[in-house]
Order: C-alpha cells, then structure tokens, then sequence
C-alpha cells in the first residue's frame, strides 16, 4: 500500500505548508490499511480516536514559502 498526497496549494496552509490536516487524514488511512490486515476479510476497522504530534517540517516538503518571490 502506497499513499501520496502531491503538495499543491489546495493542501497547504497559510503559510504554504502542508496542512496538519492533510497530514493526519494520511494517518488515519495508512493506520486503517495497517490495522484491517490483522482482521478477517469480512471484518472492517473504524477509528474511534487518534492523537497525532507534529513537530518538525517533514523533510519531504516541496513548496517553500521563506523562498517566495
């Protein structure tokens, strides 16, 4: 399973970045996929609750504000 999320202004903030919101809806799909491989496949996952912590500018990031014309 692969997820992407190409970075393009209908996902980023303010102030260019990637939105967290995009970041944890990403998480939320990776940890189902994850998660439904340890049920039947007539079983079905639903996430109940998560917490997620961004600290840093994920290294991967492609639009750079600070370089803005």
């Amino acid at each position: 399973m692969h997820i992407a999320v190409p970075s393009r202004p209908e996902v980023t903030q303010q102030d260019g970045y990637f939105h967290a919101g995009a970041t944890s809806a990403i998480a939320d799909s990776a940890g189902g996929h994850a998660a439904s491989t340890l049920f039947s496949e007539n079983t079905s996952v639903l996430t109940v609750e998560y917490k997620i912590n961004l600290l840093a500018l994920p290294l991967a990031i492609t639009s750079r504000p600070w370089e803005r014309s």
